[in-house]
Parts: structure tokens; sequence; C-alpha cells
């Protein structure tokens, strides 16, 4: 056997048709190769492009979405707003229907009088004249409220506790008007509503 003394020579050791399939098949390869960079290259700048595309949208979606929450949050500080004007309302009509009720119970209190008794306004009071009267002629008549002990002259007078019951039921029917009058115009919306 001859050992080649060229470097070249080494070359001739190897058969022409060898050289000419790996020299083919290198290229094959260089070409599976260039053909699957250019394939990832093509698929990055897709890849880049649909990134962008999506931040794109994203940002549309972003300014969409504020300006709804903007439309949103104004038409909520609207309805709170009316909603503490009605509520605002609906409280100095309550203030004012507790004074009326207020004031209604004082004149009841203050027609019991001192003793406490209410009087009934249907019930036949004392003339002061005629037959048995303790009053002069043309004098003024007495008032049983004057004289709550004396049972002859005190006709009309309820008792105490028919005077508490009635003072009782009539600040418990204005508390049910109250809360009524205050909830008839919610009531009266909700209505309208549906």
């Amino acid at each position: 056997m001859n050992i080649p003394t060229s470097p070249l020579a080494v070359l001739d050791i190897v058969p022409g048709w060898a050289w000419a399939a790996l020299l083919a098949a290198y290229m094959v390869h260089g070409c599976a190769v260039g053909h699957q960079r250019d394939v990832a290259r093509l698929d990055a700048q897709a890849q880049k492009t649909r990134v962008s595309d999506l931040n794109t949208a994203i940002e549309r979606n972003k300014g969409e979405a504020a300006q709804k929450l903007a439309a949103e949050s104004e038409r909520v500080r609207n309805a709170e707003r009316a909603l503490q004007a009605q509520k605002d309302a609906q409280e100095i009509r309550d203030a004012q229907a507790k004074t009326v009720s207020d004031d209604l119970r004082q004149k009841l209190r203050t027609a019991a009088g001192p003793a406490g008794r209410l009087r009934d306004p249907n019930a036949p009071t004392c003339t002061g004249g005629g037959s048995g009267g303790a009053g002069a002629e043309g004098a003024a008549p007495g008032h049983p409220a004057d004289r709550p002990a004396d049972g002859a002259e005190t006709g009309g007078l309820l008792s105490t506790d028919l005077t508490g019951l009635l003072q009782r039921l009539t600040r418990e029917a204005d508390a049910i008007n109250d809360a009524y009058a205050s909830c008839k115009p919610t009531v009266i919306n909700d209505k309208t509503a549906n």
C-alpha cells in the first residue's frame, strides 16, 4: 500500500463518486437548513406582525374600555347625585311631617289639661244655668276640667286610661302615617320603573 506524501493525494484514497455523493448530501443539507432558516425568519416576522397587531388591538380595547368606564362612572355619579337629592328632599318632607305630628300630639296633650284627661266633644256639657245649677244666672258656666274630682260636673271627661290609650294610638298612627308618607315616593318610583 502506498502512503500518499502530498496532502491532496489523501483525497485520492476516497473514490470520486463518494466525493460526489458527499458533496450532493452537503448541498441537500445546506438547502434544507437554508430553507428551515428562511421559514423560521418568515415565521418570526409573522409572529412579530401578530404581536404588533395584538398590541394595537389591546391598546384600542383599552381606549374603548377607558371611554366606557368614564361614561359608566359619570352615569353612576349622576345616579348617586339624583338619589342623594331625592333622599335629602325626602328627609325634609319627613322632618316636616314629624313636626306636624309632634305639634298635633302637643295640642292633644294640652287638650287633656293638667288632669291628663281628654273630653268627649260629643258629650252634653253643663250649661251653668237652670235648676240645680251652681252658677248664678248669666254667669259663665263652670268648666268641668276646672274640677275633675267633682263627678257630677265632669260629664264627657274620658278616663285617664282611655285618654292614655287614645294618645298612644294616635302616636302609633302618626308613626305609621309618617313611615308610609316616607316610603310612598320610593314605592311609586319602583312601580313606574317596572
